[in-house]
């Protein structure tokens, strides 16, 4: 999946992917210590996609919050708020 692909996601779809990206990961991780596979390059691989589902992740956390703080600065607040 790409980065791309990532980022069209919902947050939900991301975590799912996350779980399955670190699944993966760790099952890649005990074939290999256990010379089950010589296939190493695939934890590179998957180690990758952990961090771009998790910079994507941190990206719509940053969005929200910005939207959130700017909500805030936009209320009115009442005149008895403001002089207390």
């Amino acid at each position: 999946m790409t980065i791309t692909q990532l980022r069209k996601l919902s947050q939900k779809d991301l975590e799912a992917e996350l779980i399955k990206a670190r699944r993966n990961l760790l099952s890649n991780r005990l074939s290999i210590k256990m010379s089950q596979d010589k296939k190493s390059h695939v934890i590179k691989k998957e180690k990758t996609l952990v961090a771009q589902i998790l910079t994507v992740m941190n990206e719509l956390n940053k969005k929200t919050e910005a939207k959130s703080t700017k909500e805030e600065t936009t209320e009115v607040k009442p005149a008895e708020e403001v002089a207390a």
